[in-house]
């Protein structure tokens, strides 16, 4: 029979012996009013356009590289904030494809044909054009599909 201390010491090698190595980063939560106290603008809008900026940024959150994309809104509804112009550029970035990324920024992609509205939570950069409130890492959690409650996921990953 085995010793109670030598029962721990042999689950605890096979727990560590069988675990694989994981990574992760935490991740803020943005709760609803958060988002929209911190938001200089709030819309629906769907994209209308959508092009690369030429910006190119490495080494960016982990990843080797990323590229600026500007994405062009029509407005159908102001929610918080003021617009003088039906349309808004959106600037945020993309990674590339071909390169493996492990628990990278949740960048967002749109598709203009697709006719989706979304709700944008916005800060108005030097510019002109507008950024993801919860900034270029994560644009993801401060893009929500119009027809879905908010809180739903964000449009696919890019």
């Amino acid at each position: 029979m085995m010793k109670p201390l030598h029962s721990f010491m042999v689950a605890a090698a096979l727990v560590v012996g069988l675990a694989g190595v994981a990574e992760g980063r935490l991740v803020r939560t943005w709760p609803e009013e958060e988002l929209l106290a911190k938001s200089d603008l709030v819309v629906v809008a769907t994209p209308t356009a959508t092009h690369d900026t030429g910006e190119h940024v490495s080494p960016f959150m982990g990843l080797r590289e990323a590229f600026g994309v500007e994405t062009t809104f029509m407005i159908s509804a102001v929610l918080k904030g003021h617009l003088e112009k039906k349309t808004l550029a959106l600037h945020h970035y993309r990674d590339n494809p071909e390169e493996p990324r492990v628990d990278g920024p949740e960048f967002v992609a749109f598709d203009p044909a697709g006719k989706r509205s979304f709700h944008l939570y916005l800060i108005r950069e030097r510019d002109g054009r507008y950024a993801p409130v919860t900034g270029q890492q994560d644009p993801g959690l401060s893009v929500f599909d119009a027809s879905k409650k908010l809180g739903a996921p964000p449009p696919k990953r890019q």
